[in-house]
């Protein structure tokens, strides 16, 4: 069995990160045109239409005056789990991805916020009160370095974070992919349904929090092929996910 070089496996995994990662942001770049130019007003507007027919917008309200729960948890895992980390105690897998979650959280809210104030996008319900037709155009442009209420719609806060987290489970804990992606769609469906966002803000958060995700798996010290750090752990992760991608003088050919 011949053996390839590291040099050559380290430019090839490194090349593959490169293209994974422009991948998606390029992906979700002409999603979010796309969005922008044909798909949100009509659905919005149809959202708007019969809305009132299932929830008030009083009720609607509520639930959106309730914080985002996901900042302050990652902020407490942060410090509980980064303490053990600089004390050098050793540290088992979960908490390992709960620190790097965590992280990846904390990174993706404080871009989405600079991105929300950048772009200043109205909400769909803003925009739709303002036209009486899905091809009105009245409160629907970018309102550029404006971002503040009612314009900080783009992108979502709420799929940012879920995707931030998702990203990095997605390889630590591959086995629940199909709950991952259930979860994802139930929270995109709802913040287009309820109209708290316009389908190209979601798309856009979803972006934002997995390149983020990726950044942070590819970003940790002694990461292996998955990304994360798999150095002085008590407890071993998930055989998929934990196992060295190669041997440091080369990768194995079968």
């Amino acid at each position: 069995m011949a053996a390839l070089p590291y040099h050559f496996e380290k430019t090839f995994i490194g090349s593959h990160r490169f293209l994974k990662w422009f991948g998606t942001l390029a992906l979700g770049a002409i999603s979010v045109t796309c969005c922008y130019f044909w798909i949100d007003r009509p659905l919005a507007m149809w959202f708007y239409a019969y809305q009132n027919h299932f929830v008030t917008r009083d009720d609607l309200n509520l639930i959106a005056g309730i914080p985002d729960p996901a900042a302050l948890v990652s902020l407490v895992l942060f410090f509980l789990f980064g303490f053990s980390q600089v004390d050098k105690r050793a540290f088992k897998h979960w908490k390992r991805v709960a620190l790097a979650s965590s992280i990846s959280i904390l990174v993706g809210e404080a871009i989405k916020d600079i991105l929300k104030w950048l772009f200043g996008r109205p909400s769909p319900y803003i925009w739709a009160m303002s036209n009486s037709s899905a091809m009105g155009s009245q409160n629907y442009q970018f309102h550029w370095l404006h971002g503040i209420e009612p314009f900080n719609s783009f992108p979502s806060g709420h799929m940012t974070a879920a995707t931030a987290a998702v990203a990095i489970l997605w390889t630590q804990y591959p086995q629940f992919r199909p709950i991952y992606a259930a979860c994802c769609l139930a929270l995109a469906a709802g913040l287009v349904a309820f109209n708290f966002h316009f389908l190209g803000d979601v798309i856009a958060g979803a972006t934002l929090g997995t390149l983020v995700g990726l950044i942070v798996s590819y970003s940790l010290p002694g990461r292996n092929a998955a990304g994360l750090d798999s150095t002085n752990s008590s407890e071993p992760g998930p055989a998929t996910a934990w196992r060295p991608h190669s041997r440091r003088c080369g990768v194995e050919r079968q």
